[in-house]
């Protein structure tokens, strides 16, 4: 069997996934790589040879060269694009489940956040940007070498950002909720947000200033505010719907809707 000891950027991708098996050069970390665009190939092929504890043991440039592969020269480490892993996560997990010593990392293109976890979920053991400096591929297989797992920082600044954005979004779409007030009470705030006195809003409600001003009281204890326009900025501050809905205001305040168009 031939030994592939140098695949320089040079060397044809056919030679480097001939299926020839490598022979091991003890102590260094076996490679194998899966790029499906050969000048991207050439390029990680010249970093990683540069490195002497690194030993590259093939190459492929998709699945069906690939996965044969995995099996015949066994590398410690399998390095693929996201050309493969993207709808096929599957196949990541066929690789770990079918060779447990062999840990694979995965190079994402663009700012995939959702594909970035959907390899994590499959058990890749890193996730590097495509377009990552070569320094920190690198320091990316020693780590995995090792036996830990590596997110890159902009993979992070991905994840953070989308869950932020996300956050934001179900922030801006929740229905605002209002604490537990009876119909009674609700009417009596929608008639003091809207300016009405204790004098004016007890006659709407044939009921005494007094109970007006109680009841306002209870509100105002409940809302953890101290008067008519600290409660307005609450309910504006937190959207609530109490000072807009026709619903909360009395019969005699009510006027129709527009209608709908």
């Amino acid at each position: 069997m031939t030994t592939h000891k140098n695949l320089s950027p040079n060397s044809s991708l056919t030679s480097a996934v001939s299926g020839q098996t490598t022979a091991s050069t003890a102590g260094k970390v076996r490679i194998l790589v899966e790029e499906s665009k050969p000048v991207y190939s050439a390029g990680i092929l010249h970093v990683l040879e540069s490195v002497p504890a690194f030993e590259v043991v093939g190459a492929a440039t998709s699945l069906h060269e690939l996965l044969p592969l995995v099996a015949e020269l066994k590398p410690a480490i399998v390095l693929l694009d996201d050309s493969l892993i993207d709808q096929n996560a599957e196949y990541l997990q066929w690789i770990l489940n079918a060779h447990p010593h062999t840990k694979v990392i995965a190079e994402v293109n663009a700012e995939e956040p959702a594909l970035c976890l959907s390899v994590l979920r499959a058990g890749a053991h890193a996730v590097l940007p495509r377009h990552v400096a070569p320094v920190e591929l690198v320091q990316c297989i020693h780590t995995v070498a090792r036996g830990s797992h590596y997110v890159s920082p902009t993979v992070l600044d991905w994840l953070i950002d989308d869950w932020q954005r996300s956050r934001r979004s179900v922030d801006e779409e929740a229905t605002p909720t209002l604490p537990h007030f009876n119909a009674r009470e609700t009417r009596v705030i929608s008639m003091a947000l809207r300016g009405l006195t204790n004098r004016d809003i007890a006659a709407k409600l044939l009921t005494s200033e007094q109970t007006v001003k109680n009841t306002l009281g209870r509100v105002y204890r409940r809302m953890g505010v101290v008067n008519r326009r600290s409660l307005r900025r609450l309910c504006i501050d937190m959207r609530l719907p109490i000072i807009w809905t026709p619903a909360h205001r009395s019969v005699k305040d009510a006027r129709p809707l527009p209608p709908k168009t």
